[in-house]
């Protein structure tokens, strides 16, 4: 973080453009945010100032600060650059009383709220709040209340997206933002995680200052080269000369997350093993959530072990049915069914449905079709019955009695005969059965029977 103050007055009407240096060159042109730290004007004459960033390089950063109205005695501004690819900053002007909802296109990890200026009439006493909150995943809802004194307040919002694919290191680190509520007095404590002075970006979030003279308030630590002093910020302003009702301050920390041997980093804390819900890996030692159909995972979030309540188990995968394809013994037994079932049930060659054009019959699935059946079409599969007739190889569907074709080794006896007439002429009757042909016997037909049926004899050859 950078901080820079004006050291001269800039009088009504009057701008200002500077250009800073990082202390060290970005790889990419990075991102950017702003915000007050201290705020110093005459009483007089109407509140109203900007605060813009011109221009962005590698090495620096251009910021124009313009005096609408205002006689500025002092206006230090922070400066928060990121290059972290994964970074959006949202620059906007709120009204009172108004929301606006920013919606990103992924998944937010963190994010911070800071004013940069605003416009006001003359008073008294200047007052307003600026509130932020996460609505989901994907958007984040910032408002400003209590006006007194303003007609707009503008703010930049820093956005930080989670995407650990191309950022593997960012499990590793931890972005918050925390609001403290203390009234800034001669001196106030503010405690932080943060280890180094620069990894923290401080500022001022809401306020309500009045006097008969000045406004002034001053957002400084104690020592500016050094502001973190055993963990915590050290801030202080004059209290003597300027009214400040309240004032609400706010730390954006970057945290470098570390555990110690033997244990694993998990969510900002640190566990001993993996447990329900989570899986674990080492060099480095880190844990990560199990996708939320697993009750355990191993290497992986989608790869279960175990499925929560209700779920079947099947090839390291959670299901809310079983897999077509696939039985179930249970919710945690689930196999694969033989090759040519499209369902089964109990095991594996028990069918009740088979793959395309293939033939069910009797629990079982072929390419070919079984001896002494006919069949119909089932949806993709043909569904198999037995013949009436025991000698048929296959029979007609609507007679099953009569043969179609035989078993190998036999023959397919056809006759028709006439057994009586009615008005429409004669009426005859198609006599189709299998038998097996032995050279040493002869066929004849010898007698007639009712409704048609005949009787065959085989004779001896002679």
């Amino acid at each position: 973080m950078y901080v820079q103050a004006l050291n001269d007055s800039l009088s009504k009407g009057d701008s200002v453009t500077n250009t800073f240096h990082f202390p060290k060159p970005f790889q990419n042109i990075p991102k950017a945010m702003l915000n007050i730290q201290s705020y110093h004007t005459n009483i007089n004459i109407p509140q109203s100032f900007k605060l813009s960033i011109q221009n962005i390089t590698l090495n620096t950063i251009t910021v124009k600060i313009e005096s609408l109205d205002t006689l500025i005695y002092e206006l230090k501004i922070g400066i928060l650059a990121v290059d972290y690819p994964f970074v959006e900053v949202f620059t906007n002007t709120l009204a009172p009383k108004q929301t606006v909802i920013h919606k990103v296109d992924y998944k937010i990890q963190s994010y911070v709220t800071f004013f940069t200026s605003f416009q006001a009439s003359g008073c008294v006493f200047l007052e307003f709040n600026l509130d932020s909150s996460q609505e989901d995943d994907y958007s984040i809802k910032v408002q400003a209340s209590k006006f007194n004194c303003l007609s707009s307040l503008d703010y930049n919002l820093l956005v930080i997206y989670y995407n650990i694919t191309n950022f593997p290191d960012m499990k590793y680190y931890y972005y918050q933002f925390t609001t403290f509520s203390n009234k800034i007095g001669s001196d106030i404590q503010v405690k932080t995680n943060l280890k180094s002075p620069d990894t923290g970006f401080y500022g001022i979030k809401d306020m309500c200052i009045g006097s008969t003279l000045g406004f002034g308030i001053f957002f400084n630590p104690s020592n500016q080269s050094q502001p973190i002093q055993n963990g915590s910020y050290s801030f202080y302003t004059d209290k003597k000369r300027y009214l400040i009702y309240y004032a609400n301050s706010q730390v954006l920390d970057l945290l470098k997350l570390e555990c110690p041997p033997e244990q694993y980093l998990y969510k900002e804390n640190c566990i001993k093993s993996a447990y329900n819900g989570i899986y674990c890996k080492n060099n480095p030692n880190v844990c990560f959530d199990c996708d939320s159909k697993c009750l355990e995972c191993q290497n992986s979030a989608k790869n279960c072990l175990k499925c929560v309540t209700s779920l079947y188990f099947y090839q390291n995968k959670c299901y809310e049915e079983p897999l077509l394809g696939t039985y179930c013994k249970s919710f945690t037994e689930c196999e694969q069914c033989d090759r040519n079932c499209q369902t089964c049930i109990q095991n594996s060659t028990n069918c009740t449905s088979c793959q395309e054009q293939q033939y069910f019959y009797n629990n079982t699935c072929s390419i070919q079709k079984p001896i002494g059946v006919y069949c119909e079409q089932n949806q993709n599969y043909f569904s198999c019955f037995a013949c009436t007739n025991t000698l048929c190889k296959e029979c007609q569907i609507n007679d099953q009695q009569k043969c179609i074709s035989c078993p190998l080794g036999q023959f397919l006896y056809k006759e028709k005969m006439g057994t009586s007439r009615d008005k429409t002429g004669n009426n005859t009757i198609l006599i189709e059965f299998c038998f097996q042909m032995n050279p040493l016997y002869s066929m004849t037909i010898t007698e007639k029977i009712s409704q048609g049926r005949e009787k065959v004899k085989l004779g001896i050859i002679k």
